[in-house]
């Protein structure tokens, strides 16, 4: 499948931001945790977070989902410890280990090589669970959580969660330190204190979490946050297009480090409300070059490296990209210079000269992150551009066509 996008179109109008997908799964894993009825709003409708519910209805958790954005889960009656075959496929199915040994005992997770877990493991071992690796599977057996000490060497949103979900109703006190901090975790401490936990971020020191074990969740209602990597996108594609569009439900403040490097490009954005942008370029418009270095959060995050990379081919001079986080983190650039793009790639950094008019190509997105930023690049090209792995960006954005459409975009999916 691919995307194919004819000319470039100034964007126009304003979108609706949807809930975090990052949030939503973690959330919705921690659901089973609760002895109440659960009433999640906000839940982003993408392909992700329908499989991932999927995984919990095999469990035998109750869902009802509504036509609204609304979920509703009940694990009053969940019976099974074993995660289906499929979640093979389905990297967050880690997120459901923690919540089951807390209900069960146990847990029996499908292996996929692809996905490495090791320190996820280390995370159990060092909580007291046993683990048992067989060739198609593991199993995780613990006949009592018990509170523990972890400090992680590396940055790792993912070793975070899973961390925060095995403790919750563990025995006694758990201290993680070097935590991550990113929004998507404050939102899952956020529902998880809605509903009964004891679980604090430091206020001196916000790599450093502490969970006081407690025995039972109860339910309730709670608003899952808006989605930082879809508001990103969407104020990339704005300004790639000299467009003018207003973003509603958003929320700028998990973007301090994304919207203070647009201030440099000399890009046009207010915020209008505590929940609402508006972002705009104008053609005549000089960008000035803006260096970046990718850094955990709150720094400027590695998903944002590649929208912004788009937008610096219209600055004129010379910008420079500096990877930090992620090996591999431009190959999109590769896919860019196809399109006419002068950058020099290095291994942690790369050139970006311009200002180019980028030409419509065939380029091919090789995960989310590169995809949404060549779809921005075919946005702003000129002529026809056709942007292979369309999936996997439907996997995490919901109605990306719908809403580019609303805004002008001539796109479609074929």
């Amino acid at each position: 499948m691919k995307y194919v996008i004819n000319s470039s179109v100034p964007l126009r109008g304003s979108i609706n931001i949807s809930g975090a997908k990052n949030s939503a799964i973690k959330i919705l894993a921690a659901s089973l945790l609760c002895d109440q009825e659960i009433i999640l709003e906000n839940t982003p409708n993408t392909l992700d977070v329908k499989n991932f519910i999927a995984l919990l209805q095999e469990t035998g958790i109750f869902v009802d989902i509504k036509s609204d954005g609304r979920v509703a889960l009940n694990a009053k009656d969940a019976n099974s410890f074993e995660i289906p075959k499929e979640a093979k496929y389905i990297k967050p199915s880690t997120f459901l280990i923690g919540p089951l040994l807390a209900r069960f005992g146990k847990a029996i997770l499908p292996k996929n090589p692809s996905f490495k877990i090791d320190l996820y493991l280390d995370v159990l071992k060092t909580l007291g669970v046993k683990v048992s690796e067989k060739s198609t599977f593991y199993k995780f057996e613990s006949a009592s959580l018990s509170g523990f000490n972890i400090n992680f060497e590396k940055n790792t949103p993912t070793g975070t969660d899973i961390a925060i979900l095995l403790a919750v109703t563990a025995n006694g006190t758990t201290t993680i330190t070097n935590a991550a901090e990113e929004p998507e975790i404050d939102d899952l401490i956020q529902f998880l204190t809605k509903v009964g936990a004891n679980v604090k971020r430091g206020i001196e020191n916000p790599r450093e979490i502490t969970v006081e074990g407690v025995r039972y969740l109860s339910g309730g209602f709670y608003s899952v946050i808006p989605d930082r990597n879809e508001t990103a996108f969407y104020i990339s594609s704005a300004i790639f297009t000299n467009g003018d569009i207003v973003i509603k439900n958003c929320n700028p403040s998990h973007l301090t480090a994304f919207l203070s490097k647009l201030n440099l490009l000399g890009a046009g954005y207010e915020v209008t409300a505590k929940d609402e942008l508006r972002v705009w370029c104008d053609e005549k418009t000089v960008l000035n070059p803006v260096n970046i270095e990718t850094r955990v959060y709150p720094g400027f995050a590695e998903d944002f490296q590649a929208l912004f990379s788009v937008l610096l081919t219209k600055a004129k001079g010379t910008s420079i990209v500096k990877e930090t986080e992620f090996e591999g983190g431009f190959d999109f650039a590769k896919e860019l210079n196809g399109m006419g793009a002068g950058i020099e790639i290095g291994k942690e950094q790369m050139e970006i000269k311009g200002p180019v008019m980028l030409k419509g190509a065939r380029v091919q997105a090789d995960g989310i992150i590169s995809g949404t930023a060549l779809i921005v690049a075919g946005l702003g090209a000129k002529g026809k551009t056709e942007v292979l792995g369309a999936e996997i960006i439907d996997n995490s954005f919901e109605d990306i066509i719908g809403k580019l459409a609303s805004l002008g975009a001539v796109i479609k999916k074929v």
